[in-house]
C-alpha cells in the first residue's frame, strides 16, 4: 500500500470511526432519521439513483440472500456490488465489488468525499449533529456505486428499515427475509409492529419477495405490497423449495434442492451454505432472479447454478476445523439461535473419528450483545452444551459481561459454565482441552466470531 494511501486511510478512519456508531452501542428511540442521509446524497449529486438495487430487510437471513443473489448476478456477466454489515475482520468487507473487498485506498477517498459534502452543508437536519458511521457507510457505499459504473447493488438493511440509512434507494426489487424478535426496544415488541417497520422498505410498483410465513407479520407485508401496487411473491406459496437433509458436517457433501418460482422449475440447484434454514434463503435468492432478470439469464437453471455454488458467506455454519469439528456461526437473535441449535443438534456425538470410542462433548464459546435476548438465547444452547465457555468480545460498548451471562443460566446448566473473560484465550483454552471428537461452536455474536475466526484460520494453516 503507497504512503499517500495509507494517510489517507488513516486520515479518513480517524472521523469516521469518531461518529456515533450503533453496532458499539444501541441506538435510542428517535434516533433513526432519513432527513440527513437525503441531504448528503442531494449533496453529493445523487449517485443512489444510478444503480438497479436489490434491497433486502429481514431479522434473519437477509445477508445469504443478498449475498446469494449478488454471486448469481455477477456469474451472470453483470458489475454487481454488495454492501452488508456488520464486517467480520475489516471493514472494507462491507463494500464488495464482484468478488472482492474494495481496495483500502479507495474507501478512504469516498469517505473524505462524503466528509468534505458534510461539512459544506448548513441546514437545519446537522443541527442535531454529524452523521452516524452507517450513514456515511451508506454514503460512501452509494459514492463507490456509481465510481465504479455498478449495474445491480445489493443492499442489505443495517436496522429495521423503514427509517434504515439504506432505505433512500429506488429499488428494482425489494426483500424481507423473515421477521422475528430483534432490536425490540428500537423497532417495537410485538411481530406485528417488528413487521411494519421492515415493511417499510416497500415502494410502490416495486416488486416484493417475502420469506415472511407467520401472521400478523405476514398480514403486514401484504398489506404494505397491496397498498404500494407491487407484486408479491411469497415462501411457501408462490415460492416452493424441497430436497432432502444431508449431513453437511460431513467433508465433500453438497446440499442440492429444488425450487419452484412463477417463472419456472429448477431441480438439483446447490446450497452453497449449509443448515435446512438456508433453503427458505436460497429459494427467496432465486425468487429474485426471476423477478428481475427474467429471460435476461439465456440458461437461466444453469446460471442459478453457477453463481449459487460460488457463493460464499463466511460465519455461517462455518467449518474451521476437523478434529475437533470446529463450526462458527454469528447467531445473534432467538430465530437464529433456534436454527443453530436444531442444526447442531444433527450432529452425532459417538467418538465417530476416534479409536477410545467415548462420547465426545460440546463446547460452546458464547458472547452476546447487551440489546439482545441473552437468556433465551442461552436456553437455546444450553440443553447441548456439556461446557460452555461465556466470554466476550473486545469491539464496541455492546457485549455483555460474562458474568451477567452466567447470572442467567440456571442452577443446573451453571455448572456447565465457565467464565473466560478474553475471547482469545476462550478459544485457546477449549482448543487446548477438546479431544478429536468434541465439537466446538462459536457462537452468541458476528463480533465475536469476526474476532476469533482470523484466529482459528491461522491455527488450521499451522
Amino acid at each position: 500500500m503507497a504512503v499517500k494511501s495509507l494517510a489517507s486511510w488513516e486520515e479518513a478512519w480517524s472521523w469516521w470511526s469518531g461518529l456515533a456508531n450503533f453496532e458499539t452501542r444501541p441506538a435510542l428511540p428517535g434516533e433513526l432519521k432519513l432527513g440527513r442521509m437525503l441531504g448528503i446524497m442531494s449533496a453529493l449529486g445523487d449517485p443512489h439513483l444510478l444503480p438497479r438495487i436489490i434491497h433486502v430487510a429481514g431479522t434473519k437471513g437477509k445477508g445469504s440472500i443478498a449475498a446469494m443473489v449478488e454471486s448469481v448476478l455477477r456469474h451472470a456477466g453483470l458489475r454487481t456490488a454488495l454492501y452488508t454489515s456488520p464486517h467480520l475482520s475489516h471493514v472494507t468487507e462491507r463494500f464488495r465489488f464482484g468478488a472482492d473487498p474494495v481496495a483500502v485506498d479507495e474507501l478512504a477517498a469516498a469517505v473524505l468525499e462524503v466528509r468534505e459534502v458534510v461539512s459544506a452543508i448548513d441546514s437545519p437536519l446537522f443541527a442535531m449533529g454529524p452523521p452516524t458511521f452507517f450513514e456515511v457507510a451508506t454514503a460512501a457505499a452509494f459514492v463507490l456505486f456509481a465510481r465504479k459504473k455498478t449495474e445491480f447493488a445489493v443492499l442489505e438493511v443495517g436496522l429495521g428499515g423503514r427509517l434504515d440509512s439504506t432505505n433512500i434507494c429506488q429499488p428494482a426489487c425489494c426483500v424481507i427475509s423473515t421477521i422475528g424478535l430483534d432490536h425490540t426496544k428500537i423497532l417495537g415488541d410485538t411481530l406485528e409492529l417488528i413487521a411494519q417497520e421492515k415493511a417499510g422498505i416497500v415502494k410502490p410498483g416495486v416488486p416484493v419477495i417475502s420469506g415472511v410465513i407467520e401472521d400478523p407479520a405476514r398480514e403486514v407485508v401484504r398489506s404494505a405490497a397491496r397498498n404500494c401496487g407491487s407484486i408479491l411473491w411469497e415462501w411457501n406459496r408462490e415460492i416452493e423449495v424441497e430436497g432432502e437433509e444431508i449431513a453437511w458436517w460431513e467433508k465433500g457433501r453438497v446440499q442440492t434442492v429444488n425450487v419452484r418460482t412463477p417463472a419456472g422449475t429448477y431441480a438439483g440447484l446447490p446450497c452453497p451454505l449449509p443448515g435446512k434454514h438456508q433453503w427458505q434463503n436460497l429459494a427467496c435468492a432465486v425468487g429474485v432472479i426471476d423477478m428481475v432478470l427474467g429471460d435476461a439469464i439465456p440458461d437461466r437453471s444453469g446460471g442459478l447454478k453457477k453463481g449459487l455454488q460460488a457463493t460464499k458467506w463466511p460465519g455461517r455454519l462455518e467449518i474451521l476445523g476437523r478434529d475437533p469439528l470446529t463450526i462458527f456461526d454469528g447467531a445473534h437473535n432467538l430465530d437464529s439461535a433456534a436454527a443453530l441449535a436444531r442444526e447442531i443438534g444433527r450432529i452425532p456425538l459417538l467418538g465417530q473419528r476416534g479409536q477410545s470410542g467415548q462420547r465426545g462433548q460440546r463446547r460452546f464459546i458464547v458472547s452476546i450483545s447487551s440489546d439482545k435476548d441473552q437468556e433465551a438465547i442461552l436456553r437455546q444452547w444450553a440443553p447441548l452444551a456439556d461446557e460452555m465457555i461465556l466470554t466476550r468480545y473486545t469491539s464496541g460498548q455492546r457485549a455483555t459481561s460474562p458474568e451477567a451471562l452466567l447470572n442467567l443460566m440456571s442452577a443446573h446448566d451453571r455448572s456447565h459454565c465457565r467464565v473466560i473473560d478474553h475471547a482469545g484465550e476462550a478459544l485457546e483454552t477449549v482448543l487446548k482441552a477438546a479431544a478429536r471428537d468434541d465439537q466446538i461452536i462459536v457462537t452468541g455474536s458476528l463480533f465475536l466470531v469476526g474476532e476469533l475466526r482470523p484466529l482459528m484460520r491461522e491455527k488450521s494453516v499451522s
